[in-house]
């Protein structure tokens, strides 16, 4: 019975929380000029009738809702993000992002490839009866899972997510995951639209991540957070950034396994 052994099951899991781009996957150009986010590039571009150049603007750590509206300021289109119209047409362009991933991925023009390590961790994880494996990305919850098994992971294994379309911003996504875990826990299942949880709510969790703004996301409230300098930033700004565990990847399955069921909040671990 769901409601009997809901509370119990959210009592013994750990809620791990994985990051999408820079740490389970990563992206590689199939030619030249192809940069990071193409996808979102190209919707973007489509939709308001602009060839945007990026160049300019980081994603890493960010919401894709976050890097659209850099993109377009970027480009000299401000006047596109404070129109009226400005909402339905970025929905157009989320509506259109998974047909871009996928047309990319088939013309060759990009790849997406599992990081180290990643693919034996997700499996060991997913057989660990007190771990409930989750992502939590500015990807949106209808390309995060993509991204996935466009990369040859098993997007399924991660139960319960929160995503750049629940928020804009970073900071306030780790309370919709916690709101799709429990209704995970009940019912075996998530909705798409969810209210953000309260911190009384929350279990144990630990976010995994490879930038400044997951471990910010992650402290905000009250988590610890694992960085693994996969991504654009190294060892030294990731612990500079307070993280409680910095690894170089997530190659040794047994080491990661360890530090993030035994990983505390404000607690620094060593990996060695």
């Amino acid at each position: 019975n769901a409601e009997t052994w809901g509370p119990l099951l959210s009592f013994m899991h750990r809620l791990a929380l994985f990051d999408i781009d820079g740490t389970l996957v990563t992206q590689h150009r199939g030619r030249p000029g192809i940069g990071s986010g193409q996808a979102l590039v190209n919707a973007l571009s489509a939709v308001f009738g602009r060839t945007l150049d990026a160049s300019t603007v980081r994603f890493d750590g960010k919401t894709d809702p976050g890097i659209s509206k850099e993109l377009l300021v970027a480009n000299g289109l401000s006047d596109e993000v404070f129109h009226p119209d400005y909402p339905k047409k970025l929905q157009e362009v989320f509506d259109s992002l998974p047909a871009h991933m996928e047309k990319g991925v088939a013309d060759g023009d990009y790849a997406y490839q599992a990081l180290p390590g990643v693919e034996t961790l997700i499996e060991r994880l997913s057989q660990q009866s007190d771990v409930c494996l989750g992502l939590l990305t500015g990807n949106l919850i209808t390309t995060g899972p993509l991204k996935l098994r466009l990369a040859g992971l098993p997007e399924t294994r991660f139960k319960v997510g929160a995503f750049g379309s629940d928020s804009a911003n970073r900071n306030e996504l780790v309370p919709y995951a916690v709101t799709r875990y429990h209704q995970w826990v009940k019912m075996g299942s998530c909705e798409t639209v969810v209210e953000p949880a309260q911190p009384s709510d929350f279990p144990k969790m630990v976010v995994l991540g490879d930038t400044p703004r997951d471990v910010e996301c992650a402290h905000a409230h009250g988590v610890p957070c694992i960085a693994v300098a996969t991504g654009r930033h190294d060892v030294e700004e990731l612990q500079a950034a307070g993280a409680e565990v910095v690894l170089k990847d997530l190659a040794d399955t047994q080491r990661v396994m360890d530090l993030l069921m035994r990983v505390e909040y404000k607690v620094k671990l060593q990996p060695n």
